[in-house]
């Protein structure tokens, strides 16, 4: 566990490391199937009381689709037993699903809210893998 890390809101401005693995052959500025960052957003009561699940944005490396290049992805759990946050918190490596927009447009609080009440993710593109802390 890192001691500094109190809270989610804690999580804001920490660096993070993302292995993917879908798809296999992915690659970003930081290498092969890695993605290097900062979290610079985390879920919040209002999330909560919306029935919105728990996800981090994160500012990234960026990485291309087609022509446009992508430097946001915001982290969710992949499986219903885990818990991202507490995971993060605990300085563990958590499987997660990783949307972007496909625009290569920045993502926002808003629209992760949107895409989860609409449940309309079109324009969404996603990676799988794993995010752990590493500051």
């Amino acid at each position: 566990m890192f001691k500094n890390i109190k809270n989610k809101k804690n999580l804001i401005g920490k660096k993070i490391e993302c292995s993917i693995g879908e798809p296999w052959d992915f690659e970003s500025e930081a290498g092969q199937n890695k993605i290097m960052g900062e979290i610079i957003d985390v879920s919040n009561e209002e999330d909560k009381k919306l029935g919105v699940k728990d996800w981090v944005l994160c500012k990234i490396t960026p990485f291309n689709i087609g022509r446009n290049k992508i430097s946001f992805v915001y982290a969710s759990k992949r499986y219903v037993k885990d818990d991202l946050i507490k995971g993060l918190i605990d300085g563990k490596s958590v499987v997660c699903n990783f949307p972007y927009d496909k625009s290569g447009k920045n993502l926002s609080n808003v629209k992760i809210r949107e895409a989860y009440l609409d449940n309309n993710f079109e324009g969404l593109g996603g990676l799988t893998g794993s995010i752990k802390i590493i500051d």
